[in-house]
């Protein structure tokens, strides 16, 4: 899936939150609170936070293989 400016947004956003207080604590409410948007707006963008925490693990698997393609291509000694 390819993401909006604004889905990228609320998913990182989300990442904030979640890092945080805690994946527990997190809700749509505190979210659009933290956004300073309405929960419908966040619900434009995303079907609720079920869809939002499984953009979340899509975002971060993405990330996490950008990171490890980057450092394969660099050439560094084992010591650094």
């Amino acid at each position: 899936m390819e993401w909006t400016e604004r889905q990228r947004e609320i998913i990182v956003r989300s990442i904030e939150l979640i890092a945080k207080n805690g994946i527990q604590d997190f809700t749509t409410k505190k979210l659009a609170k933290l956004m300073n948007l309405s929960e419908a707006a966040i619900y434009r963008h995303f079907e609720g936070k079920n869809d939002i925490m499984a953009n979340i693990i899509d975002y971060l698997e993405r990330e996490s293989m950008a990171i490890l393609l980057q450092s394969n291509q660099e050439v560094i000694s084992s010591l650094e």
